[in-house]
């Protein structure tokens, strides 16, 4: 036997309130990395500068690839060949870990595909467990470029690069590309160096 349930209906709806134009955005992934940017264009390390910072990241501009090494030991990343000083006195840098590394392919004084296998032959895999209590692994490689042919795309794979952004390019490509590597809670509970 089927039952029949009624229940009243109000003769007056509420009304309901929806809200015009855009929903507010969620927090985004991508603030607080710190990026750094290799461009030896001016008018290209600023347009990065400017987007960048709109999405709430950090970045350190160099205008050539043969300021990249240089520029990873200062922050705190040790080569795989690293050995501690034996002196005490001697402090190595604070660790200031990049999240991305955003790098242009044809640069006045380097090719930045020369540069990341350099930059991957000296510090991928991070540094010997003795030396520091985690190890500092060097952050993924983006190439900036407008070559995009196949033979290029992989050229740049097996050069170290995780992907490639092809210029030009605005703040939403920009974002896209840089939300593929923010840090995940896991990776930042494993390591909170690399949180943003």
């Amino acid at each position: 036997s089927i039952s029949q349930i009624s229940v009243p209906i109000s003769k007056q709806l509420p009304e309901l309130k929806v809200p015009i134009g855009k929903p507010p955005l969620a927090p985004s992934l991508i603030a607080g990395m710190r990026i750094l940017v290799v461009d030896d264009e001016k008018s290209i390390r600023r347009l990065c500068e400017r987007m960048l910072q709109k999405l709430g990241c950090t970045c350190v501009l160099l205008e050539d690839g043969d300021q990249v090494l240089n520029t990873l030991l200062q922050s705190g990343y040790q080569p795989l060949d690293y050995q501690p000083p034996d002196d005490d006195d001697i402090t190595p840098p604070a660790f200031q870990p990049f999240h991305l590394i955003l790098m242009d392919i044809m640069m006045a004084r380097s090719n930045g595909v020369d540069v990341a296998v350099d930059v991957a032959s000296r510090f991928v895999g991070g540094v010997k467990a003795n030396a520091i209590p985690m190890p500092r692994l060097l952050p993924q490689m983006v190439a900036m470029t407008a070559n995009t042919s196949l033979v290029d795309l992989g050229n740049y794979k097996r050069a170290g690069f995780a992907n490639v952004l092809g210029k030009p390019f605005d703040v939403g490509s920009l974002k896209a590309m840089v939300t593929q590597f923010a840090p995940t809670p896991q990776a930042a509970s494993k390591n909170p160096a690399l949180a943003p």
